[in-house]
């Protein structure tokens, strides 16, 4: 198990990874296929302990909770993650920043969903923690080119302006009011604490998105009800939230029975926008479960991040962009890694997945691929997750059985227990028949144990029987940890991009 602290979400969680998180959660919920119960909570002296339980439903998926408390000084949160198969508990994280993050994140998937492509004005009305985690999500999704933001206190907006503008490099205006906020803005933000309206419904210029953060109840909302009459798409994280707050919701009921779910939009079977003159809403009410996936991407990050002696888990490569190829040469085999000394090296087997195991794999992977090319420089920000599933979709037509690639479980031979997971392709090369590691992973659980090196030789065995004449795999450049593993490994490095910021 490990703990987990705003200094590690500080240090390897962007709001980029953050939103690609947050789609997956969306896209598991669009397929029945994310716990995500109302919240609950119970009194207490300073306020409510709250608790949120949900998590994905398939095999190993990210299961657990959130808790925290509503007492004025209370700002810690508590994420605890477990493996939904085994019950292990993976990992707690504790702090400040991820519950905004994950609030943020979500927010920014509905910037992407359903604001117009050419916004490039950001209105945020508050400047707190929540803003703050707002405005930089919405710049991970949008080619903002400016920001204006408005908060009562004179100070507070101006500090925010001024490290928002320090940060992205943007031009950020502290306004003197909220009108020339709204009236300005291609997207709006209201992340305030109030309950009464902090916008007049007729600053609202068409073809305006707003995302609404704070209170929501009916008399006691930030947002005015004929925000919603004015909206033609009307949409939230959670409709089952939504009817689970103790007071009425804020919008009136016509509006309320025509709001729908985000995952719908993400998913394709809703359309978000028909027009550019639209005015559309996202209610942010808080989707369960969510805070358990980022709290994955967390501790998946934080175990790349770290310098292990044997580390198994190379780049998630799902595609050919390529920032540095590296082959297995004829005749280097000697510094393979075995399993640590007084114990055996372990045996494996590849077990081909079914076609439900293939797309499980492909949820898991295929956002934080995309975070990657982002790091990269390869993909843009708004449209990396869409990009990298349209690569997979190219490169897997038919699934599990299209020719050439082979998608296995690794299992112990001498237990059975599955141990990680392979995809390969069989495919001509510049020097002949190659087999291509498309992706390796071992679980978490079974790491510094030797099966990523019985893997490697499994699939170096695999390749001489096919008539294969290299083995050959793709990290990329930024991942000098998995560079130098692959080295010791046999690896050398075939073909490297470069390059080199310019003004």
């Amino acid at each position: 198990m490990r703990l987990l602290t705003d200094d590690d979400v500080r240090a390897l969680l962007s709001p980029a990874m953050a939103v690609a998180a947050m789609e997956r959660a969306f896209r598991l919920q669009a397929q029945g296929a994310l716990a995500a119960p109302p919240r609950s909570s119970i009194p207490s002296a300073g306020g409510r302990l709250v608790l949120t339980v949900g998590g994905a439903m398939d095999a190993h998926g990210a299961t657990g909770f959130r808790a925290y408390h509503t007492a004025e000084d209370a700002a810690e949160q508590l994420v605890a993650l477990f493996d939904g198969s085994t019950g292990e508990l993976r990992a707690v994280v504790v702090g400040t920043l991820l519950g905004p993050l994950r609030t943020a994140a979500i927010n920014a998937v509905a910037i992407r969903a359903l604001a117009r492509g050419d916004a490039r004005v950001l209105g945020v009305l508050g400047s707190g923690r929540q803003a703050a985690a707002h405005a930089r999500a919405a710049l991970a999704v949008r080619p903002f080119t400016s920001v204006r933001v408005f908060s009562p206190d004179p100070a507070h907006r101006r500090a925010f302006a001024q490290a928002l503008a320090t940060e992205s490099g943007l031009d950020v205006v502290a306004e003197d009011g909220a009108e020339a906020v709204v009236r300005a803005a291609d997207v709006l933000v209201t992340a305030t604490g109030s309950h009464a309206p902090v916008l007049d419904p007729g600053w609202i210029r068409p073809g305006t998105h707003v995302n609404g953060v704070g209170p929501k109840g009916r008399g006691a909302s930030e947002l005015p009800p004929e925000v919603g009459r004015m909206a033609a798409t009307i949409a939230t994280d959670s409709l089952a939230q939504v009817d689970a707050y103790p007071t009425p919701f804020f919008l009136d009921a016509p509006d309320r029975h025509r709001m729908i779910g985000l995952e719908r939009i993400v998913a394709g079977e809703a359309q978000g926008r028909r027009n550019a003159d639209e005015v559309t809403l996202f209610c942010s009410t808080g989707l369960a479960g969510t805070e358990v996936l980022l709290a994955e991407a967390l501790l998946a990050e934080v175990l790349l991040d770290e310098s292990l002696p044997d580390r198994t888990l190379p780049d998630r490569t799902l595609a050919h962009q390529t920032l540095a190829h590296q082959t297995l040469a004829d005749e280097a085999h000697p510094s393979r890694r075995v399993a640590p000394a007084g114990r055996p090296s372990p045996a494996v087997r590849l077990v081909p997945m079914s076609e439900e195991d293939v797309q499980a794999l492909l949820r898991r992977n295929v956002p934080a691929y995309a975070a990657d090319h982002v790091r990269a420089g390869n993909l843009r920000d708004a449209d990396a997750v869409d990009s990298a599933w349209q690569q997979v979709r190219a490169l897997l037509p038919e699934g599990a059985a299209t020719p050439g690639h082979t998608l296995a479980h690794i299992e112990d031979a001498a237990g059975g227990e599955r141990v990680g997971t392979v995809w390969t392709q069989l495919r001509d090369g510049a020097a002949g028949l190659e087999l291509f590691v498309m992706d390796l992973w071992i679980d978490e659980r079974h790491r510094r144990r030797g099966f990523a090196s019985a893997a490697f030789a499994e699939l170096e065995r695999r390749a001489t029987a096919s008539g294969a004449v290299r083995l050959s795999l793709h990290v990329f450049g930024h991942n000098q940890r998995a560079r130098r593993l692959y080295r010791e490994l046999g690896f050398t490095e075939a073909d490297l991009i470069m390059t080199k910021p310019v003004s």
